[in-house]
This record gives structure tokens, C-alpha cells and sequence, in this order.
């Protein structure tokens, strides 16, 4: 059964195309007045709100996508998807108690989810907390793997330069490790940088088709 949640901040959401006499894709403009939307929302839609809500700051906004979230019905993968989001969102948002709480709801807490909340925590100065939670996640997963999150998270953040600390500060990586920090170079326009990386993983990097080629291009004109 599907429920309903009101929220108030104005949104333009495109829904998936359907066979219409116009031949247009359908969209809903949500006015700042009272709005309900229902479960069916679709989730990669709210991923998307959750990071506009982190990138704009925006408390408001998390809450009601949180009201959202709190009364439909998902999947336990996409729950979890969605739950990670949120406690990036409230952590960017400086409400690092709610991020917390959130993070108690995941239903699979992967070595991602403990990363998020490891960099939340520092992030809003709860550093003691940040180590606390990295001893924990260091408990069932190897050094290299959590620094490779580390740095991944870092990267999808902006945080390039964080991202760059932590795996020059690391004694072993992999394919795995050389792969992220060139994603994470390239998906922030750092491609100088990335091309650097490619040149020097030696072989052992095997980022995606994209990643290449525009790590490669890049190359080609230095």
C-alpha cells in the first residue's frame, strides 16, 4: 500500500516517459505550497534531492525527504542507498545527531556506510568519535580497503585534497586504491593530476572506458 508524506520546498521531478499523445516525458512542478507525494517516488530521484540537499546545506530540505523515506516502503538495498545519502546530507548539514541516528536505521551497514559516518563525524568535530568509528570498521576489513573508501568518499565530496592526503599516506595499494583516486581526479576536473596517476599506476589501474579516454585526451595535449 502506498502512504503519503506533505513537504514544502519547491521541486521539478521528471518522471520515467510514458506513451502520450504530445510524445513529451511527464514532469510535476512542486509549488512551495502543501504537496503529497507518494511512495512510488522513485529512488534515484531522491538520491539525487538528498545531494542538492547536502550541496545547498540545506537542513530543511533533508528533513522532509527524511519524512519521505521514514513512510514508504523499500527495498533493504535501496533503503540502505538512501539511508547512506542521508547521512552525508545531515552531516553537510551540521546535524551530525541526526546523521547518527540514521545510521543506526541502515539495515546493511557496508564498510561505505561506516566511512560516511567516520567522515561526518570529523567533519562537524567529533573527532574522537571519527577514530572510535574507524577502529570499529577496521575490526572486519583490511587497512588498504577502509583507506580506499576513505579517499573514495572524500572524492565524491570535492574533497580532492583529502582524498589525495589519504592515499599518499598509504602503505599498500591496489588496483582497487589506483582506480578510485583516478576516478576521484577526473570526476572533479583535476585531470592533470589523473593522468599523472594513470602514468604512473603501472599497469595496475583499470578504470572505467570513460575515465580513460578522458584521462587520455588529456595526456595528448600536455
Amino acid at each position: 500500500m502506498s502512504s503519503s508524506v506533505g513537504i514544502s520546498f519547491p521541486l521539478t521531478i521528471k518522471l520515467p516517459e510514458t506513451p502520450s499523445s504530445t510524445g513529451t516525458s511527464s514532469q510535476i512542478k512542486l509549488k512551495p505550497q502543501e504537496i503529497s507525494i507518494s511512495s512510488s517516488y522513485p529512488v534515484t530521484s531522491l538520491t539525487e534531492l538528498l545531494r542538492d540537499a547536502a550541496d545547498k546545506n540545506s537542513l530543511q530540505k533533508t528533513k522532509s525527504i527524511h519524512g519521505i523515506v521514514t513512510k514508504s516502503h523499500f527495498t533493504s538495498k535501496s533503503l540502505t542507498l538512501l539511508l547512506n545519502q542521508m547521512v552525508i546530507a545531515y552531516s553537510k548539514t551540521s546535524d551530525f545527531g541526526s546523521a547518527r541516528q540514521v545510521f543506526d536505521e541502515i539495515p546493511h551497514k557496508s564498510v561505505f556506510s561506516w566511512t560516511v559516518l567516520i567522515v561526518g563525524a570529523t567533519e562537524n568535530g567529533f573527532h574522537r568519535d571519527g577514530f572510535g568509528y574507524f577502529v570499529v570498521i577496521r575490526g572486519f576489513s583490511s587497512l588498504t580497503f577502509v583507506n580506499t573508501s576513505l579517499l573514495s568518499v572524500y572524492a565524491k565530496l570535492g574533497r580532492v585534497g583529502d582524498s589525495r592526503k589519504v592515499f599518499s599516506s598509504m602503505e599498500s595499494r591496489n588496483e582497487v586504491s589506483w582506480n578510485a583516486m583516478i576516478s576521484g581526479f577526473v570526476s572533479n576536473g583535476f585531470y592533470s593530476e589523473a593522468y599523472s596517476s594513470f602514468s604512473g599506476c603501472g599497469g595496475r589501474c583499470c578504470c572505467s572506458l570513460e575515465c580513460r579516454k578522458r584521462t587520455r585526451s588529456h595526456g595528448q595535449r600536455l
